[in-house]
């Protein structure tokens, strides 16, 4: 008898991993872009959406590389991103973007030179 409310509490306690993303440094560097980075739900399926990102031709930025990224899974869920062209030391970043099964794709990114 005694055995059955600890049963239930550990029946519902849920783990939830989150997939957030730190590369470079960006403490000290100037923010040049943020965004909020949305795909729709598919149900059974996961969504996937490509982020593209080039720095601004312009004098200020002239010569000016990618120092840190941040991405951040506002889901809390098993999203994953990752780096698939350019990123730290280039001028320009794609990250995929990968949602849970059946969850939408829903991160904030910070890109700093």
């Amino acid at each position: 008898m005694k055995l059955t409310p600890c049963i239930l509490l550990l029946t519902c306690i849920v783990a939830v991993k989150s997939f957030d993303n730190y590369v470079g440094i960006s403490a000290g560097k100037v923010l040049i872009h943020s965004s909020n980075e949305r795909a729709p739900a598919i149900a059974f399926n996961k969504s996937v959406k490509l982020f593209f990102y080039t720095i601004p031709a312009v004098p200020a930025t002239f010569g000016r590389v990618i120092q840190g990224i941040q991405v951040y899974d506002l889901t809390k869920s098993a999203a994953t991103s990752r780096i698939v062209y350019g990123g730290l030391g280039y001028n320009h970043v794609t990250i995929r973007f990968e949602s849970d099964y059946g969850r939408p794709v829903n991160y904030n990114v910070f890109i700093y030179i």
